[in-house]
């Protein structure tokens, strides 16, 4: 029990110092959340809801009845303006780690360039409101031997701060990557009413996919997300077989040094404009100190293509058109 303490005060310790991002394994699906320069490259409105469960049924406190403590929900919306080249976007984040409430709402803009047909470039800003909080009715662990934590439970400390994000993007057909800067106003705050440090860092990100298809039934998509608080470098690396023009799809994502991913997924209605997806984590290291599996359940919905929306590029041994 004292080592999962343990271990469980310094992944307390990491939220508030270093990754102060929680990490989804569905990220290729969440462009729209991540990158505010997504919008503007969309050809249609399309919202996403994620459900991450971590480390199911992980039990660090002394209450064996009381539910896990280690979930995520994610909210966007985005829609293209094309007559103006351009889009909007919003994002919500409510996560749960620990005694930690974190809440993101945020508001975005970008624009596009379009430097030929098949080829463009964008830019935009996430800015909205990121509160943190502990909650006073956490259970603590059996042994409170640090006064800090003892503080934390009979205190309901909390920050509160604008939070703002930028992102660029360049999509060649079915190539793309984007460039992601969170938390652009890096700050060092205290908890209040407690003196706990709340240091804001900057993040970088980069996520980059390539869709190529195999052949009229099958296509492979190969997905990488490095991640940085600018001291150290992990990153994401897997990959998507999708089947008959994308209505099931199935793969595996490798984790640095954490996780290694297996998703499955569907979709449905006219145009596979639904989609479901599911993904399980299986944890390869530290298994004593914390579950053996997290969980991703992931809903998109993308309204048909309007009139002024940009046609994709149709390739056929005689035109392109």
């Amino acid at each position: 029990m004292a080592k999962r303490i343990s271990i469980l005060l310094i992944l307390v310790s990491i939220s508030l110092y270093a990754q102060q991002d929680p990490q989804f394994t569905n990220y290729m699906f969440l462009k729209s959340y991540y990158s505010p320069s997504s919008s503007s490259l969309l050809n249609s409105p399309e919202g996403v809801f994620l459900y991450r469960n971590q480390w199911t049924g992980f039990q660090p406190t002394n209450d064996a009845d009381l539910p896990s403590q280690f979930f995520a929900n994610v909210f966007s919306i985005s829609t293209p303006l094309e007559n103006i080249n351009s889009g909007l976007g919003l994002r919500f984040l409510s996560e749960n780690f620990g005694p930690l409430r974190r809440t993101d709402v945020s508001i975005g803009y970008s624009y596009k360039i379009k430097l030929k047909r098949d080829l463009r470039i964008s830019a935009g800003v996430f800015i909205g409101l990121l509160q943190k909080r502990y909650e006073a009715d956490y259970r603590p662990p059996v042994t409170l031997d640090d006064d800090k934590l003892i503080e934390l439970q009979n205190s309901n400390a909390n920050s509160s701060e604008v939070d703002l994000s930028f992102s660029s993007t360049l999509s060649y057909r079915e190539f793309e990557v984007s460039v992601i800067i969170n938390h652009l106003q890096a700050n060092q705050n205290k908890l209040d009413p407690i003196n706990i440090n709340d240091n804001l860092g900057r993040h970088l990100y980069s996520i980059l996919s390539y869709k190529y298809s195999l052949n009229r039934k099958y296509s492979i998509q190969p997905n990488v997300f490095f991640k940085s608080d600018l001291q150290t470098i992990s990153y994401d690396l897997g990959a998507l077989m999708y089947y008959k023009a994308d209505k099931y799809w199935s793969g595996f994502s490798y984790r640095d040094q954490a996780d290694l991913s297996i998703f499955l997924g569907l979709g449905a209605l006219k145009g596979n404009s639904l989609k479901i997806g599911y993904s399980i984590d299986l944890v390869l290291l530290n298994r004593e100190a914390k579950s053996s599996t997290s969980h991703e359940i992931i809903v998109t919905y993308r309204l048909p293509p309007s009139l002024n929306a940009e046609r994709p590029i149709i390739n056929t041994p005689r035109f392109n058109y």
